[in-house]
């Protein structure tokens, strides 16, 4: 047994004497709360009684859990929860939280409170096991507070006296000092000052001294209504008064009739269920029949166990019938227990006691027949092939379109046809039938069809197949299926498909093409750096007149070469950083990553110095709610570089904004604003596309132009970012500005393997 099954089993073995107990709702309440905490290791379990409450605070938690009626976990508490008594967990210390509604004629009645010091706390199964038992201890006490409450009516019996109900009022020597009318039509009793309980219900007063309120014993009426069974109980009203009632249990006998006869079938099993499905009992050969624990099925509801395509049906047969319409309602649906245990009933239901009495059908073995004949259905259907359904007899019970197409024949007049007459040698179609009658497979059989072109009869090259559809008898006996394949399409689709090989090989051929031409654009990069670096090196040394001393017009010149090779190496670097995305070669080194202490990175603060230094001002903003990501924050810094650096290039006045904010709870949105040129809408058409890796918007209507681009950086930034999982897009409008935005997820996504 796995160690998961057996803390579940320990559970449910813990609970059952706290239900089955005589102790009081808070005693339950907190003895179930003691067996959680122990068993699955949770450092606070508590219940906040809703009952007596209005609502919770709007944008509460409590709120939250009333409307959704839904378990709540958060396994990783921070700051930036989305509650406020998310924050209070974490300041108190936890790492982990679940809250649980516990559930009562369908509203929140309580909270269960789980807080962990661990994160990554509370799994499925965990939460599945405890909601069970949640849901068990929610029903014992809704049953304990209803019994308490039923015995407090009893003591003011006289309200409801004249009910459904035989009753009685005896004195203390048995006779009867009161009895309503229930009474008189069932036992034929009169309410004469003479008339005794004794002579009434074939009880001497020993017996009914003796039956305790929720006692029970069975008196046959056999006047008015002879077979019948009534239970009868008794209460203390004073000490000379007695109340007794009479229950009719003919019904409960008819149960346990029932039950014997079901127990004893494994495909059969029944289940008592109130008006809005709440599971009372079930049979006890349930669990044979689901493969689930009759305890915990009998602790739930129906509607749980019923998949939610098919609750709407199941719904409207049952309600059809409560509305007065028939005494039994039928159908079928898909029980689903767990991911594992999934079960096709047929039901029927009809009204029991004061509940409904479900008998419940194994039809597993008819859904899967079903299937298996859809399945064959949709492969003749869309075969483009002719295929034939033919009886024992040679005559056609059934075709597809392509018999139709091919054969030139319409399907009226194929159905009913004696397939041989279809054939130009019926020998071979004899001889094959034979074969396969016989259990031998027939596969490419060449044959000759005869079809009917343009009003003649052709015939036509041809391959068929035989086989025995169903060896069990039908409407038409055995039935063969005839698969006729003309070759003419055989061979069009040998032509398509040695087309379709040649395409695969050209593609792998261009995609080698591609790396080889990818992998030269890498090593040349790598070339280029050699001697841009020695250039570099020797001009620094010149411009810091290590060789001697340079007039001012002499240090420019040195100082724009200088300038010029930081420009070229960027390009190198934006070349080789496009060659290694497009050669899918950039692996990402995932990290925590805080938004709001990135608006530090040097880089960032450089541009920040720039924009400053162009008269521009920059903000970096942060919304106090957005969370951590988990992402590379080197290439993330390099997105807000370029996005950042493109702004202040494009900008003369005004100023640069980025935002950050949460967008969803799995998604942050990183925004970065300007009120720069702008685009054109021509321009706008070819920023980000996929084939235009190299493009720059016009900067006309600049005063100065600061130098050409290769706008590699707006589509080394698409990358990064669809490589993290998120999407890039932008707004502009010409001299107004633009807004270029970004999603990333707070988690990466695993990515599905692809078939190059």
């Amino acid at each position: 047994m796995a160690i998961q099954d057996m803390v579940v089993s320990r559970f449910l073995y813990d609970i059952v004497p706290i239900a089955n107990s005589a102790m009081g709702e808070d005693d339950i309440i907190s003895n179930f709360s003691k067996s959680v905490s122990t068993l699955f290791g949770i450092d606070k379990v508590s219940f906040t009684d809703l009952k007596k409450r209005q609502g919770g605070t709007m944008g509460s938690l409590e709120d939250y859990i009333r409307n959704t009626k839904k378990t709540f976990v958060d396994n990783q508490l921070s700051e930036y929860s989305s509650f406020p008594e998310l924050i209070r967990y974490k300041n108190g210390g936890y790492r982990s939280c679940a809250v649980m509604p516990l559930m009562a004629e369908g509203k929140v009645v309580s909270l269960i409170e789980m807080l962990s010091q661990s994160e990554n706390k509370f799994s499925d199964d965990m939460l599945s096991s405890i909601s069970f038992g949640a849901s068990f201890i929610g029903f014992v006490l809704m049953y304990k507070s209803e019994l308490v409450r039923s015995l407090r009516l009893a003591t003011y019996f006289d309200a409801a006296f004249n009910n459904g109900m035989p009753q009685f009022i005896i004195d203390r020597d048995g006779t009867i000092v009161k009895l309503n009318r229930s009474a008189m039509r069932a036992f034929g009793a009169s309410a004469s000052e003479s008339a005794r309980i004794t002579d009434t219900l074939a009880l001497d007063m020993e017996k009914v001294k003796a039956i305790d309120a929720g006692i029970y014993a069975d008196v046959i009426a056999d006047r008015t209504n002879a077979g019948k069974v009534y239970a009868v109980s008794t209460s203390r009203i004073n000490e000379k008064l007695v109340h007794v009632m009479a229950n009719d249990a003919t019904p409960t006998i008819s149960y346990d009739t029932i039950s014997g006869v079901v127990n004893r079938n494994k495909d059969v099993a029944f289940l008592l269920t109130d008006t809005s499905f709440a599971i009372r009992n079930a049979s006890a050969n349930t669990e044979k029949m689901f493969g689930y624990p009759t305890g915990i099925l009998a602790a739930g509801n129906l509607l749980d166990i019923i998949i939610k395509q098919d609750q709407p049906d199941f719904k409207g047969a049952v309600g059809n019938m409560l509305s007065g319409n028939g005494q039994f309602a039928s159908g079928s649906a898909n029980l689903s227990f767990n991911e594992s245990i999934k079960k096709y009933v047929h039901f029927t239901c009809t009204r029991f006691m004061d509940g409904l009495f479900f008998m419940l059908v194994d039809a597993s073995i008819e859904k899967y027949i079903e299937s298996a004949k859809r399945d064959l259905s949709d492969f003749i259907s869309g075969s483009s092939d002719i295929v034939l359904s033919i009886n024992k007899s040679g005559y056609i019970i059934d075709c597809n379109m392509p018999a139709e197409t091919i054969l030139g024949i319409k399907r009226e007049a194929l159905v009913g046809k004696e397939v041989r007459s279809l054939y130009a040698d019926p020998v071979l179609l004899e001889r094959d039938m034979t074969y396969a009658n016989n259990n031998v497979k027939v596969d490419n059989t060449f044959v000759n069809v005869i079809a009917n072109k343009d009003g003649a009869d052709v015939q036509i090259p041809a391959t068929h197949s035989i086989r025995i559809l169903n060896s069990s008898k039908s409407d038409y006996g055995e039935v063969y299926l005839i698969i006729l394949k003309e070759i003419a399409t055989k061979r069009k689709l040998e032509d398509q498909e040695a087309s379709l090989l040649l395409y695969q090989n050209m593609e792998k051929k261009l995609k080698s093409e591609s790396d080889l031409k990818s992998q030269f654009i890498y090593n040349i990069s790598h070339e280029l750096k050699t001697p841009l670096t020695n250039i570099k090196g020797y001009s620094t040394l010149l411009h810091d007149e290590e060789f001697g001393k340079l007039t001012d017009e002499q240090k420019g010149y040195i100082k724009t070469t200088l300038d010029e090779a930081d420009r070229l190496m960027l390009v190198i670097q934006q070349v080789l950083d496009a060659a290694k995305l497009d050669a899918k070669k950039v692996k990402l080194e995932y990290k925590e990553v805080d938004f709001q202490n990135m608006g530090n990175n040097p880089s960032i603060k450089a541009l920040e110095e720039s924009a400053k230094g162009k008269g521009i001002e920059f903000k970096w903003e942060v919304d106090f709610n957005v969370p951590r990501v988990q992402g590379d924050p080197n290439r993330l810094i390099q997105v807000f570089v370029n996005l950042i650096g493109n702004a202040i290039k494009f900008t003369e006045k005004g100023g640069i904004r980025v935002h950050i904010i949460r967008k969803n709870k799995g998604t942050v949105q990183c925004s970065v604003i300007d009120s720069g040129m702008g685009m054109s809408d021509d321009a706008k058409k070819k920023i980000l596309r996929k084939n235009h890796r190299f493009f720059e918007a016009p900067q006309r209507g600049l005063v100065e132009r600061p130098g050409t681009g290769t706008g590699l950086g707006l589509l080394i930034t698409r990358d990064l970012v669809e490589l993290h999982g998120g999407k890039i897009s932008f707004e502009s409008k010409a001299g107004e500005g633009s807004t270029f935005w970004f999603t990333i997820p707070v988690t990466p996504k695993p990515k599905k393997n692809k078939k190059e």
